[in-house]
């Protein structure tokens, strides 16, 4: 079959860019595709041309996905494109699922067992902390996710012993974490995910007839998004298509999973790496209006760790980027409520965000207003485990039952007065002996005649009157007995968070009702839902109409510099803070709002740099006035 004859077909339509993807042939390639340019079409067309006009056999052709869900579609959309029965499919596979079929081909041949595959990680990580550090305090969702990440950086990054006992994580020992937890899977004959990985690439390296195996069946590898590809996995590509014809699709501009190790610098090195490969680019953005075009396309050139593109829009200019910065941070919701409600039909609509508790106050508003929405990438219930958090709402509930046993051991260690866990045993024994006032009041009386005594009545007093406080006052203050000030833009998020919440309670006691429902917040898509609320990082792929980035706060996105100093080789973390606020700009097809403001709840806020460096050189006609 001639090209012409596929292209007309399949009904496939191609510019003269996508063209030269889909027929490259005889050596390694790297496709540099900006956002909107059409890459799974085009990985889809290629999979096509190499069966039906190269003829070469579907069990040849490889194509490797970020996702399952990735892998799922393009086999799908590939199906209904060329209509072909099961037996006569190419693979669609994640890398995982790959090496998973890696160590079952090697079990086979050596007749032992697979490993069995531990899923998920974060319980074993819990009991293994509490059994090192048991003075320690409870770990909470956060911290748990923090180590889980750094696991899968220190093994997706190939790191030595030496740089993993240079990741820092505040006051863990993580090298003997990470230590107990690789001889606890050992013990038990299981492995994790990036195990999974870690396996198949040493058995690639000193296996060479399950090597020899593997390039024989796949001589045609495809990648999709390679620039979410870790270290290892490049690795395994590496050994798996060097002999045969390697495509690799992605752009280093929309790498934004540093944290899971995502390794961009494979595109600067790719003709190094494969020598004579061809370098092509698909330049030609057909989501997003000319203004959102130009505006990313000039912001990201602040870049340079990055190859030259020109992307350039195929649609016409569209309405203005709008920058609204309101006064006070509450002011954001309620407009946001107002603006999705008039979502015209048939119109799609995001609200993205770089942490996923910027969405908590809308979640509650939207639903009362009756508009169908959903949620990605919600983690409602980790925010409410984080310490600070927990502890914050552990003393406002005590300022309000301040004859609560179970509330005052909650919190008595971060109430300022200096209680032992002794000290917290002779409280509960006293109460127990016939003594019925609240427990500070007991520990005032174990006080009696020290400096102590005095702090724990004050302290009694700062209760008594944070329950006769506002919600938003009262939530501030139980903050700061219990965490002291907020001095990390984090913190003062979480913090802003709270007392947005606070703010739609007319109680305190309301307000610890409304934490207990979010928490147990599903996030499942409404019936219909034109509205996302998404993370950036979970937009990944999406595109709506209307797109508005929300918490465009100096400290947020960009994050605090500090935030990523754990990652040995970190450096590209400033970059990588440009590029996921570009990923954010680029789902937007039609309209882009970018939402700030000048205070929070916490004080002052800068508005992200970002804003200007991407409206700077805009005309008046490009930028909608702010609020």
């Amino acid at each position: 079959m001639t090209e012409t004859e596929f292209l007309e077909k399949f009904h496939i339509t191609l510019d003269e860019e996508q063209r030269a993807a889909m027929r490259i042939a005889g050596r390694h390639a790297l496709l540099l595709a900006v956002p909107g340019s059409g890459k799974t079409a085009v990985i889809a067309a290629r999979t096509g041309y190499l069966l039906l006009c190269r003829n070469i056999p579907a069990r040849e052709i490889l194509t490797i996905t970020f996702s399952r869900a990735a892998a799922a579609e393009m086999r799908r959309r590939f199906a209904e494109t060329f209509e072909l029965p099961p037996a006569e499919m190419p693979e669609f596979r994640t890398i995982h699922s790959l090496c998973r079929s890696i160590l079952k081909m090697h079990c086979r041949a050596e007749g032992s067992a697979l490993p069995e595959l531990l899923p998920e990680r974060r319980s074993v990580l819990r009991a293994l902390y509490l059994a090192l550090f048991p003075d320690a305090e409870y770990p909470d969702d956060a911290l748990l996710r923090a180590i889980d990440m750094r696991i899968t950086y220190a093994k997706n990054m190939l790191l030595t012993r030496e740089q993993i006992a240079a990741i820092d994580l505040e006051t863990v020992d993580f090298q003997a974490l990470y230590q107990a937890y690789e001889a606890e899977n050992r013990a038990r004959g299981r492995m994790d995910f990036d195990d999974q990985l870690l396996m198949a690439y040493r058995l690639l390296r000193r296996e060479p007839e399950l090597l020899a195996a593997l390039r024989a069946r796949f001589r045609y590898v495809n990648v999709d998004e390679a620039q979410d590809t870790s270290y290892v996995q490049h690795r395994i590509i590496y050994l798996l298509a060097k002999p045969g014809e390697l495509f690799m699709v992605g752009d280093e501009d929309q790498s934004i999973y540093g944290f899971r190790a995502a390794y961009p610098d494979i595109f600067l090195r790719f003709a190094e790496i494969y020598p004579g490969a061809a370098l092509l680019r698909m330049e030609t953005n057909y989501r997003s209006s000319s203004v959102i075009t130009s505006a990313a396309e000039r912001f990201i050139r602040r870049n340079k760790r990055r190859n030259e593109k020109q992307m350039r829009a195929a649609r016409p200019e569209g309405a203005a980027i709008r920058v609204t910065e309101f006064l006070h941070k509450r002011a954001q919701y309620a407009y946001l409520v107002r603006q999705l409600a008039a979502l015209p039909p048939g119109q799609t609509a995001a609200v993205l965000y770089r942490n996923n508790e910027s969405v908590l106050p809308l979640l509650e508003p939207l639903a009362e207003a009756g508009i169908a929405f959903e949620a990605r990438g919600d983690r409602a219930a980790e925010f409410f485990s984080c310490a600070r958090v927990r502890h914050a709402l552990g003393v406002l509930h005590f300022a309000l039952h301040p004859e609560s046993e179970s509330a005052f051991v909650q919190v008595y260690h971060r109430l300022g007065v200096y209680a032992s866990r002794a000290e917290c045993e002779a409280v509960l024994a006293a109460r127990a002996k016939g003594d019925n006032r609240p427990p500070l009041e007991v520990l005032a009386t174990l006080s009696a005649g020290t400096r102590r005594e005095q702090r724990v009545r004050e302290r009694i007093s700062e209760l008594r009157a944070i329950a006769r406080l506002s919600t938003p006052l009262a939530v501030r203050e139980a903050w700061h007995v219990a965490n002291g000030t907020p001095d990390s833009a984090d913190d003062r998020q979480k913090l802003d968070v709270l007392s947005a919440l606070g703010e739609r309670c007319k109680t305190p006691s309301a307000l610890l009702d409304c934490a207990e429902r979010l928490s147990a917040w599903e996030g499942k898509p409404a019936p219909g839902a034109c509205v996302s609320l998404s993370t950036i990082h979970a937009a990944k792929g999406r595109e709506f109409n209307r797109v508005y980035l929300i918490d465009l706060q100096e400290g947020i996105l960009p994050a605090e510099a500090e935030e990523e100093t754990w990652r040995p080789g970190g450096e590209d973390a400033e970059e990588e803070e440009a590029r996921l606020f570009y990923v954010g700009v680029t789902r937007a097809r039609d309209e882009l709002e970018l939402v700030c403001a000048s205070r929070g709840y916490c004080g002052p806020l800068t508005p992200s740099p970002f804003i200007r460096a991407l409206t700077a050189r805009l005309n008046g006609k490009r930028i909608a006035p702010g609020r």
